[in-house]
């Protein structure tokens, strides 16, 4: 065999390897996002348990309200 010939052998192989790699990665990403939107709608649905019934999942804001110790009276207690 030829020295042209072992290159265009040794071309092709190194070409096809790269189109694995960049098989086997579209698949990692695809697999990465899928496993990302799992996370997020596993999320959604945690925050909707945990939620009180009154909010909707528009809600402003994932923490309890904290009302100013002037609102609740607590004034040994003032954060504000």
């Amino acid at each position: 065999m030829g020295m042209i010939n072992q290159l265009t052998s040794l071309r092709e192989q190194l070409l096809a390897a790269h189109d694995e790699q960049k098989k086997l990665a579209a698949s990692q990403i695809e697999k990465q996002r899928q496993q990302m939107e799992l996370a997020k709608q596993q999320q959604e649905q945690l925050l909707l348990k945990w939620l009180p019934e009154n909010h909707s999942s528009h809600s402003q804001s994932l923490f309890p309200v904290l009302l100013k110790p002037e609102e609740t009276g607590d004034r040994d207690n003032l954060f504000f």
